[in-house]
């Protein structure tokens, strides 16, 4: 008796519904953690944490997806533009580094505006600035580990 073994003639693609929920996982967990954070520091664990954290959080993924995606072909492009023979790790790094920066302005920013507001500049720049340097930390890790480790394994899922 021969056994059907299944042998694909091409590679198979991964179904789109594991694409999306592998980077909403990402996202969520990424843009949550950061907000909650950044949340945190601007208003403390008070009774509207959780709507103040969750309205920065959706305000987050608006913003953020859209400028991470621009500012990721730029800073790439630029790295190559700048330092060509740089090796590819250190290319990463300099992505991740870059990308942490730009991503926590940004994020700080509206989760300062959702927090805290503009009617006062000093409350809202001490604001900004206490969630930036707060969540640097944890944002340079994140950015790191995204452009030296993640990035590469989800390019490699997402095609294929």
């Amino acid at each position: 008796m021969k056994e059907n073994i299944h042998k694909p003639t091409q590679r198979e693609k991964r179904p789109l519904y594991q694409k999306f929920l592998l980077l909403s996982s990402l996202l969520i967990a990424v843009f949550g953690t950061l907000t909650g954070l950044m949340t945190y520091i601007n208003i403390g664990f008070i009774d509207t944490f959780f709507i103040n954290w969750f309205t920065s959080f959706i305000i987050a993924i608006l913003v953020m997806i859209p400028t991470g995606l621009l500012f990721i072909h730029v800073i790439e492009r630029l790295i190559e533009l700048l330092v060509p023979h740089t090796s590819p790790f250190k290319k990463q790094l300099i992505t991740g580094v870059s990308m942490a920066l730009v991503m926590e302005t940004v994020m700080s920013a509206s989760t300062a505006t959702n927090t805290v507001g503009y009617a006062n500049a000093t409350v809202f720049l001490t604001a900004w600035g206490q969630s930036f340097i707060t969540a640097l930390p944890l944002g340079l890790c994140i950015g790191v580990i995204m452009s030296t480790v993640l990035k590469p394994k989800l390019k490699s899922f997402i095609t294929s």
